[in-house]
């Protein structure tokens, strides 16, 4: 007897669900671009994560920002030679890249890997292309580029756009564009150095949220925790050098607490958060 194995990952793809509400998606990254070439991705075969050694290892740097910013630096040539275990054995495997574009790849595929790892999402993409999207600061249909999309478990989607070096304004609209234009629940720019508040708010200050006449920039935390993210309406950032499991924590309870909510969160209080146990502070206010 024969038998064709689940891969929940295939069945899940974001090729498919995508697929499933009208949009096309032309092409996804390919392993062939990451730090390991053609470096074997985990398969979730009938619930359990397959996962080959080598993925293991990259997964483990990736992970931890010391070790993703020691490879970092060696690979831009800022150290001669990496002191720590895991990334000697890295640069000494036969397909190991030194190229500073596999390294953000690796790092757009581990940060989805992150969200089905350890927040139960079904699949993940990276290096996503998706066909005929409507781009709202020109008025035009073109392709959309999708660093990282993942399908959350209750089969919503999810945009991240990860920066491994700086941001800009014109960088975050386009993020939030594509999000818009995709109808994601949320989107993240996962920046991979300390976000400086003054730098956002400069940013942020004479524009607005696509499709809406406001512009309300936040720092949302737990309750009684130290731990807090800057959101921009459903855009939040993401400081890679911090608690990245309790900011993501803090972003997906929101992102509930938005939707069971059903009405424009802008419109909320400080005490309407507070009520919910968030604390919220709002640092930029100004409806253009």
């Amino acid at each position: 007897m024969t038998y064709t194995p689940l891969y929940l990952n295939d069945l899940f793809s974001a090729e498919n669900i995508l697929k499933s509400r009208g949009f096309h998606v032309s092409e996804v990254g390919s392993n062939s671009e990451l730090v390991i070439k053609n470096m074997p991705l985990p398969n979730l075969q009938f619930g359990l994560l397959i996962v080959h050694k080598d993925t293991g290892l990259v997964y483990e740097i990736f992970d931890a920002f010391n070790l993703r910013k020691e490879l970092r630096e060696y690979i831009e040539g800022k150290i001669v030679a990496p002191s720590s275990k895991q990334i000697i054995q890295l640069i000494d495997h036969p397909d190991f890249q030194m190229s500073r574009q596999a390294f953000s790849t690796t790092f757009e595929w581990y940060v989805g890997e992150m969200m089905v790892r350890n927040f139960a999402g079904l699949s993940s993409s990276f290096g996503v292309r998706i066909g005929d999207l409507f781009r709202l600061s020109s008025s035009t249909s073109e392709p959309g580029d999708f660093d990282v999309i993942t399908i959350l478990r209750n089969l919503g989607v999810a945009y991240f756009e990860c920066k491994t070096g700086g941001f800009d304004q014109d960088k975050i609209l386009k993020c939030v564009e594509r999000s818009v234009a995709l109808h994601c629940e949320f989107s993240i720019m996962f920046v991979d150095k300390n976000i400086n508040k003054s730098a956002l708010v400069q940013m942020l200050t004479d524009v607005r949220y696509p499709m809406l006449n406001k512009n309300v920039l936040r720092t949302i935390s737990l309750s009684n925790t130290t731990i807090f993210i800057y959101a921009w309406m459903n855009c939040y950032f993401i400081d890679s050098t911090g608690d990245i499991t309790s900011q993501l924590n803090v972003v997906l309870r929101i992102n509930e607490a938005i939707k069971t909510n059903r009405h424009d969160v802008t419109a909320w209080s400080v005490d309407n958060f507070k009520d919910l146990g968030y604390d919220v502070n709002n640092i930029l206010v100004n409806n253009l």
